[in-house]
């Protein structure tokens, strides 16, 4: 694993959300979206490391994401509004956080 010095200030959002800085993520090989982290406090700082994920780990993840996802949108369906736009109600939420 590479070593990466780099430095910058971010702010913690309203739901502890962060945005990790563009050219920190452009440095690090291994953080890309839906990358899996390990976070951890040490003293005054949090340490993110990788988790890379087997094969296996890769289908279980896959497999877990659908069936979360096809729970979420069969409960949405059932919400009784057969014009819902999910893109629309996706943006809304997104602006909301």
């Amino acid at each position: 694993m590479q070593t990466v010095n780099f430095q910058d200030i971010i702010k913690i959002r309203e739901r502890g959300q962060i945005t990790l800085p563009v050219l920190l993520r452009k440095r690090l090989d291994w953080l890309e979206p839906q990358s899996v982290v390990e976070i951890k406090a040490e003293e005054e700082k949090l340490v993110l490391k990788p988790i890379i994920p087997t094969k296996k780990m890769k289908k279980e993840i896959s497999e877990t994401n659908w069936n979360i996802l096809e729970k979420k949108l069969n409960k949405i369906r059932t919400w009784g509004d057969q014009n819902l736009d999910l893109t629309k109600f996706v943006i809304a939420d997104r602006r909301r956080h």
